[in-house]
């Protein structure tokens, strides 16, 4: 699958789509269409500071994901498919911290290393190979 980074990120892109579309558990969390999932971005994966958010994630079929005309899932459907108080904390959380920064102290390497291991830890909570 393309559009996954390289190295640690990347390996955080990886585990997250892992999550998401197991999370799903086969069916499409918009339609609820049974089949293969995608792991859709809420706020898009140029923003890093939402990028492997769990919350920022849901696993929709391929007509739901790109839409039947071929463009993205709007801004104006996520609220209520998700809620408005999540899709709000959310959209928050991802305006606060944009550009992101890594944490004091801690470099932004550092930074896709615990994002890794985090990830790796729900996935296997999940009884997912991490």
């Amino acid at each position: 699958m393309s559009g996954y980074a390289k190295g640690t990120k990347g390996a955080c892109d990886r585990l997250w789509a892992q999550i998401i579309r197991a999370r799903a558990n086969g069916c499409c969390e918009r339609c609820g269409t049974p089949g293969p999932v995608q792991a859709a971005h809420i706020f898009r994966k140029g923003y890093n500071a939402t990028r492997h958010d769990l919350r920022n994630g849901r696993g929709l079929c391929g007509n739901c994901h790109t839409g039947q005309d071929g463009v993205d899932l709007g801004m104006w459907d996520w609220p209520e498919l998700i809620g408005v108080v999540e899709y709000e904390d959310l959209r928050l959380f991802m305006r606060n911290n944009t550009p992101f920064s890594p944490p004091a102290g801690m470099t932004l390497d550092g930074w896709w290393q615990h994002t890794r291991d985090t990830l790796k830890t729900e996935a296997v909570f999940m009884g997912l190979a991490a």
